[in-house]
């Protein structure tokens, strides 16, 4: 997107009765290639495409495999592939109404800016929290296949266990919240403050 062209159209928009832009020039405002829009949704499908990708991978592992801890890691990680995609399906469909005009064309965009922020930002907690939560189901696996067997419960053992999957949580987490952030910032945060900046300076 045009900062100057965007700028210009409301301008235009303001002088005349404060009347909305059109379907033809939003269209053309949000979707123009390279429009920040079609920017955001040219990497939403590939992360979708990608997850897809990934699905078919690991059910395939899944149930080839005889193993129960690859059969256990490999549903876990089915499930968390289907709620990216549920997640995907929805930020595609705000991204898609961002190009459709909807009334006033500030308020329309300023309202769909705030609900992809918080659409990224429960992505990036949710990112967070799988891999300890994934280590702690993990654990709690673990737990119950020595707890089931007929030898004395190896204490030491479950408590060492524990104290490294704290260890690779803490130092994971860390790095996964960095290569997050980076990765949403590059991927859809850096579009959206050019959005928020160009409707900050139509409202000067």
């Amino acid at each position: 997107m045009e900062l100057d062209d965007l700028k210009g159209q409301w301008q235009a928009q303001t002088a005349d009765n404060d009347l909305p832009l059109t379907d033809a020039q939003m269209q053309l405002l949000l979707t123009k290639k390279p429009g920040l829009v079609e920017k955001m949704r040219s990497s939403a499908r590939s992360e979708a495409g990608l997850t897809a990708g990934l699905m078919l991978i690991v059910g395939w592992i899944c149930f080839t495999s005889s193993d129960a801890r690859f059969q256990f890691g490999g549903m876990l990680l089915l499930f968390l592939c289907l709620a990216q995609l549920y997640y995907y399906y929805h930020k595609l469909g705000l991204l898609r109404r961002m190009a459709e005009v909807e009334g006033h064309v500030r308020r329309h965009l300023e309202k769909l800016t705030t609900q992809v922020r918080r659409m990224l930002k429960g992505y990036y907690w949710a990112t967070l929290i799988t891999l300890p939560f994934t280590l702690l189901l993990g654990f709690c696996y673990k737990f119950g296949y020595e707890f089931a067997q007929p030898e004395p419960l190896r204490t030491n053992y479950l408590l060492m266990l524990a104290g490294v999957l704290l260890i690779v949580g803490v130092v994971g987490t860390f790095i996964i919240r960095a290569i997050t952030r980076w990765y949403l910032q590059r991927l859809y945060g850096r579009h959206l403050d050019q959005l928020e900046g160009a409707l900050r300076e139509l409202r000067d």
